[in-house]
């Protein structure tokens, strides 16, 4: 993505990816994680003062007419870890009532949802990643509600706090064929640009069923930092854009109900789509 010319255009894209190293993202995206833990009282104040030192760092003061900060962070929804959380982003509510106490009726919630075995692989596939777990994928889906597992209770609750008009939903399956549609809605007309450049599906390459043994197998013996590294390799070299097996973790029974589930459940919530 072209950011600099979104920047000129009064776009400001706030990274809090775990790749940034600017030390008032770090802090923020820590803020982010206590409003889970702690009453909002005891963070609103330091998110404020946080949040200067932030667009300081992002250069905002020297934005022409800025008229959209962006903010992109996937945890800022909740813990995707399934197994402890049973359900998906039950807790939403905690940050965005904190964000809507900052930034009142200026804020806009973007959010996207995914067939639903697909995401349960997903996430597990991010607990080898990110957090070097071990476990088997079965141990992983007995924490799962799947009775009460669907996209409601996150939809319903951004709705509610963000505003309808300001809550902007997509399917990660529908992305592609709407992309220049939902990203002209969330960074305004620049991106229909000659200049604009879009990214490659490849940056982001998902385990492969090799990488995903491999990581179960080294984890153990791996610290932070090594588990970071280990997983560049592992992405570079044995990801599903370089020819390697999908890993295949749901049984196929359950896997076709998670799927029809999706789709009544993607009926009713079709017209909130963007």
């Amino acid at each position: 993505m072209n950011w600099d010319l979104l920047f000129e255009s009064g776009v400001v894209y706030c990274n809090l990816s775990s790749n940034t190293s600017i030390t008032s993202a770090l802090e923020f995206r820590k803020l982010i994680s206590r409003c889970f833990k702690e009453k909002h009282g005891n963070i609103v104040n330091e998110m404020k003062e946080t949040l200067v030192d932030l667009f300081d760092d992002y250069n905002i003061k020297n934005c022409p007419d800025v008229n959209k900060i962006l903010f992109s962070y996937e945890n800022t929804a909740g813990s995707y870890d399934l197994s402890e959380t049973g359900r998906i982003y039950p807790h939403i509510y905690k940050p965005l009532n904190l964000f809507k106490e900052i930034f009142g009726d200026s804020m806009y919630v973007c959010f996207s949802i995914r067939n639903y075995s697909e995401f349960i692989e997903s996430t597990y596939l991010q607990q080898l990643k990110t957090r070097g777990k071990t476990y088997d994928f079965y141990q992983y889906l007995e924490g799962i509600d799947i009775d009460n597992f669907n996209w409601f209770e996150p939809v319903e609750k951004i709705r509610e706090i963000a505003g309808k008009d300001r809550s902007i939903i997509w399917t990660y399956e529908g992305y592609k064929e709407k992309e220049k549609h939902i990203l002209n809605i969330l960074l305004g007309d620049a991106v229909t640009s000659d200049r604009m450049k879009y990214p490659s599906a490849a940056v982001n390459p998902s385990f492969s069923e090799k990488a995903m043994e491999i990581a179960k197998r080294i984890n153990p013996v791996l610290d932070k930092e090594e588990r970071k590294l280990m997983r560049k390799i592992l992405e570079k070299n044995f990801g599903t854009d370089k020819n390697y097996k999908k890993p295949k973790l749901l049984p196929e029974v359950l896997q076709r109900i998670l799927n029809e589930k999706y789709e009544r459940d993607i009926e009713q919530i079709e017209g909130l789509i963007v």
